[in-house]
């Protein structure tokens, strides 16, 4: 599927398109970033300017308050409280300052001075600041501890949050004001539901201290983005599901933040036509597409069709298929031609090349019959005979389907090449066939990594590894004789396969001898011929080493290149140890 024709035609067509699709939402992505630039460096400055004027009125009572603090006699005189006298008019000329400075600073709200020694608290408060409720409030923060002075924090009095700053001194007296947070924001473009966007202040838990009716969710929302650093963000609305673009400015005197945020769908107001454009695109793709293919499938897909039902027809033998010569173009004409002249000669070929054939089979199926060990097949039918006699049909049965299955193998298999599964499994028969000549002193296992079933070999490249192994590892005097095959992928690509047992191993003479100039002697007819076979199928790039493992016994390695026919049928990929015992 992947590599037809018509896939890769329709592939590409799509690319491109899908290519085409990017760059204008790109170009429409682009074109919303500049709206979205142009909005947000407008609204930046006007929440600067706005928030630079908080800033100087939380400014110009921090230093009154610090110099009431620092300079005036009549908070000295309210501090030590020597006399009676001084301290009732001391009191008198404190509240006298604060009615003329509240007329000076319309924004405050109320003057507190507040003598933690004997609970002595006077205020100067203006509508609607619940003069009772905040002396309760400065009492309660000055008892518990819980008490900012530092800087400006709001705090909630009978449903409204107002900002209250504290100057103490030597922890006994404290001057203090409050400013409430409606009335610091009355002059600014506040967010509003009839106008959702605009102005909010916000605390440092996220909660609304102006009350502009923004939902909760949405407050947590904005305040939770990273939109306070002064940078523009989008901000998903829980409340309503739409984005939303903030901005935010952290207040240096008091503990709250100012956020400007505007509904996404407002900046792109100015764009309707071009977001239409973008919204057809998809839909003209593909009208674009269905064109296309009814184009290509009547001068390409066609004429490639018929020729490849043509080739079909002709690998199943009907090698009088022939092909119109007429087609829609040139091109299929001069194929089509060529195609009939190349199935006329193949038909005028196929009964020579069909007696060739049946001559090399035979003389493949007489090879192979000869490397049917006599001894060892008689040894194995006597065995079933014994299991017979002695009524274990079942071994019996299991043995002679072993027997069975290695004929078939070695006398039906002429092809020139086999799974790497179906090999192991030939080799499994005959290691299961000794298995049960010998029960008690032989084991085995043969094992294929995931991944590696289906790689094509050479037939019976394997086979005589594992004879060998029986033939020469193998002695009765011995314990439990062992042999191991496995198949495992080479980091560089290709195959290893990896023949050990537990007998005697190979002398160094042995070892020395095979590895010099002179090789492998002739006598050795089986491995001579896998050395042979692997330089003709693999030109060379094959090896098949010998050595001796660690704690004794052979080990022989058959390593194979990655460079193979393509992948036959097999079964599974994944990993397989056959009748390990």
């Amino acid at each position: 599927m992947v590599r037809s024709l018509s896939f890769q035609l329709l592939s590409g067509f799509i690319l491109f398109a899908a290519l085409l699709i990017v760059l204008l939402i790109a170009g429409n992505n682009y074109a919303i970033q500049v709206v979205r630039s142009q909005v947000s460096d407008a609204n930046r400055g006007l929440l600067d300017m706005y928030t630079a004027e908080m800033e100087r009125q939380f400014e110009e009572v921090n230093n009154y308050l610090y110099g009431l603090v620092i300079q005036d006699p009549d908070v000295q005189t309210m501090l030590l409280d020597n006399d009676p006298g001084e301290y009732y008019f001391a009191k008198q000329r404190m509240i006298g300052k604060f009615n003329v400075q509240m007329n000076i600073m319309r924004a405050v709200g109320a003057f507190i001075v507040y003598r933690k020694p004997g609970d002595d608290l006077i205020d100067i408060t203006r509508s609607p600041i619940p003069a009772a409720a905040f002396d309760g409030t400065v009492r309660r923060l000055t008892r518990e501890g819980d008490l900012d002075t530092r800087t400006w924090f709001p705090v909630e009095v009978e449903g409204r949050f107002y900002f209250l700053r504290l100057v103490g001194l030597n922890e006994q007296i404290y001057v203090g004001s409050v400013i409430g947070a409606d009335t610091l924001t009355a002059a600014m473009p506040m967010w509003s539901e009839s106008r959702p966007q605009g102005l909010n202040l916000l605390g440092e838990d996220g909660a609304l201290l102006a009350g502009t009716g923004m939902p909760a969710a949405s407050t947590q929302a904005v305040a939770k983005s990273t939109a306070s650093k002064g940078t523009f963000r989008t901000v998903r609305d829980p409340a309503t599901g739409a984005s939303l673009l903030a901005v935010g400015r952290k207040l240096e005197t008091a503990r709250a933040t100012v956020y400007y945020t505007i509904p996404e769908n407002r900046l792109l107001a100015n764009l309707p036509n071009f977001r239409r454009l973008i919204n057809w695109i998809p839909w003209v793709t593909l009208l674009l597409i269905a064109v296309y293919l009814a184009f290509m499938q009547q001068v390409l897909l066609k004429p490639m069709r018929r020729l490849v039902r043509g080739m079909q027809r002709i690998k199943k033998g009907n090698w009088d298929t022939r092909l119109p010569v007429a087609s829609s173009s040139l091109e299929f004409a001069q194929l089509n031609t060529t195609f009939n002249q190349m199935a006329s000669e193949i038909n005028e070929l196929k009964l020579d090349v069909y007696e060739k054939q049946l001559l090399a089979q035979e003389a493949r199926f007489k090879q192979l019959q000869t490397q049917i060990n006599p001894h060892f097949f008689m040894n194995a039918l006597n065995i079933a005979y014994s299991l017979a006699g002695l009524e274990e049909y079942q071994l019996a049965q299991k043995l002679l389907q072993h027997i069975v299955d290695y004929l078939r193998f070695i006398t039906r298999n002429a092809a020139e090449w086999v799974t790497l599964e179906q090999e192991f499994s030939h080799i499994g028969n005959y290691l299961e066939i000794q298995h049960m000549r010998f029960p008690h002193r032989m084991r085995y296992s043969v094992q294929i990594d995931p991944g590696l079933s289906g790689t094509p070999i050479p037939p019976l490249i394997v086979q005589p590894l594992a004879e060998n192994a029986m033939i020469h590892g193998f002695a009765m005097e011995q314990g439990v004789f062992r042999v191991d095959l496995r198949a495992a992928a080479l980091p560089g690509g290709g195959i290893e396969v990896t023949v050990t047992d537990n007998g005697p191993g190979f002398t160094e003479e042995l070892l020395l001898a095979w590895s010099g100039p002179a090789g492998i002697p002739e006598r050795h007819i089986g491995l001579r011929n896998i050395i042979e076979r692997l330089s003709i199928k693999y030109k060379g790039e094959a090896s098949l080493s010998f050595g001796n493992g660690p704690e004794g016994g052979a080990v022989v390695r058959l390593s194979l290149p990655p460079a193979a026919p393509p992948a036959l049928a097999s079964g599974d990929d994944g990993e397989k140890e056959e009748n390990p015992r």
